[in-house]
């Protein structure tokens, strides 16, 4: 790694994957300007970690970090406690914090990857190497094998011009939203599994979760009793095997078998 790395304290550093801009959007360059939401994440290298947390709201996600404010990342659950790192982006979903600033210093990161017991490759700490440029390599060399080129991103050190912040109704509909999500499974089987009539969209019926014919999937898959719940979506299967389902046209004969997406009453959902 380099031993110095440039930084100035009046700037806010911001890691950019090299997907956003593989994707979309421009190629961060020195000079530029930037527009991006917030996001914190764990950190697994060693250079430009986010500011000290000053504050965390657990119901809305939402953490001071120096002088922003940052939407909590699904991987940290306790940024007082993780080393992280602030992620600019603009395809994220929800309503993170994003904040507009003037790129003044540009840093692009690569390093090896190594492969972990897993089978996954991640990139080798001991590796990792920061170079200033001018503008990012919109498709830079990174070949995920072991002892390959690996690179993630660029840093951007922004001078913040605007920061835009949710209204308390954004955030209380993102986590009204989010609840309700949580609470979503997706059921596949037999029609009988679903009671004496084909569910409705809209309607509520109450399925048994430990019907070993219903395949599952979901955050709350894991639960086995008995749930009510709101049906937001229900289609016959377009074939038998849970290998490959579809949604399939709602006819007047009654289908064999039935996908369902179901959100659990918040009073069954634990």
């Amino acid at each position: 790694m380099n031993s110095s790395l440039s930084f100035d304290p009046a700037l806010l550093y911001v890691h950019i994957s090299r997907w956003e801009y593989q994707c979309c959007g421009e190629v961060p360059r020195r000079g530029g300007t930037v527009l991006g939401a917030l996001t914190l994440y764990p950190s697994h290298r060693p250079g430009y970690p986010a500011p000290v947390v000053h504050d965390w709201d657990t119901r809305s996600g939402l953490v001071q970090i120096g002088d922003v404010v940052a939407q909590l990342g699904h991987s940290v659950t306790d940024p007082y406690r993780t080393d992280i790192i602030i992620s600019l982006g603009w395809h994220g979903h929800g309503l993170p914090p994003q904040v507009a600033g003037r790129i003044e210093l540009l840093v692009e990161e690569t390093g090896r990857y190594l492969r972990g017991p897993d089978g996954t490759f991640t990139i080798d700490p001991s590796t990792v190497e920061y170079r200033e440029v001018r503008e990012a390599t919109r498709r830079p060399e990174d070949r995920a094998e072991p002892g390959g080129p690996a690179a993630p991103g660029v840093v951007a050190g922004i001078r913040v011009t605007d920061v835009h912040f949710p209204t308390q109704e954004e955030i209380d509909a993102r986590v009204l939203r989010e609840d309700r999500d949580r609470r979503t499974v997706v059921l596949a089987g037999p029609a009988a599994c679903f009671g004496p009539t084909a569910p409705e969209v809209g309607g509520v019926i109450e399925v048994d979760l430990g019907d070993v014919r219903l395949s599952k999937n979901g955050l709350l898959s894991t639960l086995t009793h008995r749930v009510r719940g709101e049906v937001v979506r229900a289609s016959a299967m377009s074939r038998p095997s849970h290998s490959h389902t579809g949604f399939g046209a709602r006819t007047a004969q009654p289908p064999e078998r039935l996908m369902v997406r179901l959100v659990i009453d918040p009073d069954d959902a634990r």
